[in-house]
């Protein structure tokens, strides 16, 4: 099991605590008064050629501007800032993402167009093999990673999170699979059931985790739909469903 470490840590510090620390207005205050100081540490990683250090500053810049609400352009203007960094590392298809979280936004419109033929010069091949990303919010996206397991099978590995109202203090819930599935075409269905039994059994059952997750792969988007979505033993509402975009 392999979460995002920012929230493996903050699991680690409430159960350690036993309980959660309250959560006050004047601690909210102070958190959020602490934006301007991640997108200050950003400027600066950025001007010392840091690419790394400048995008883990800014994305706290955007954890903490959507927890503290942000007007949308305030938001955007984070999201490029991590963009940014993926276009200064020639990695176009994560800053592609970032940005296409705010298309509309005036820089975002810029640097779509600055990235345009970067990514027609690196089109994807047919494979499904690689890392597709869905935006789960508060700075961190979701992941499927693919990898040829031989014998027309893949190996599938998903991580989701989902965030409530309080989602930075609370951390997110989550979820996770590793499964090695058959490949037909572009399609492949992972199985989970209590005590990894995937067998082929569809029949319905009582049982507290009995789901069947479908992924449909083009070279650019993977569209995942889940049978029984209730089922598949992830924290709460967490879902591996919606359009996932391919970024490696």
């Amino acid at each position: 099991m392999c979460f995002h470490p920012k929230y493996l840590v903050a699991l680690a510090v409430v159960v350690s605590a036993g309980v959660q620390a309250d959560i006050t207005e004047a601690r909210i205050t102070a958190d959020c008064a602490k934006i301007s100081h991640y997108a200050a540490d950003g400027e600066a990683a950025w001007s010392e050629n840091k690419f790394a250090a400048a995008r883990a500053a800014f994305e706290e810049q955007v954890s903490w501007s959507e927890q503290c609400d942000l007007p949308d352009n305030q938001i955007a203007a984070a999201y490029n800032a991590v963009a940014r960094t993926y276009i200064q590392q020639k990695d176009y298809h994560r800053a592609w993402a970032w940005l296409m979280l705010a298309p509309g936004y005036a820089e975002s419109v810029q640097n779509l167009a600055l990235i345009k033929d970067k990514l027609a010069a690196e089109p994807f091949s047919d494979s499904p093999d690689g890392v597709w990303w869905k935006y789960a919010g508060r700075g961190i996206w979701q992941s499927i990673q693919v990898s040829d397991a031989g014998d027309s099978k893949i190996k599938v590995d998903f991580e989701g999170y989902a965030f409530g109202l309080m989602g930075l203090y609370n951390g997110p819930n989550m979820g996770h699979f590793i499964r090695t599935v058959a490949l037909s075409g572009h399609n492949a269905t992972v199985k989970l059931r209590d005590n990894d039994d995937v067998t082929d059994d569809d029949t319905d059952s009582d049982d507290s985790i009995h789901c069947n997750i479908h992924l449909k792969f083009t070279p650019d988007q993977l569209t995942v739909t889940t049978d029984k979505p209730q089922q598949c033993g992830f924290g709460h509402n967490v879902t591996a469903n919606g359009t996932w975009i391919r970024v490696q």
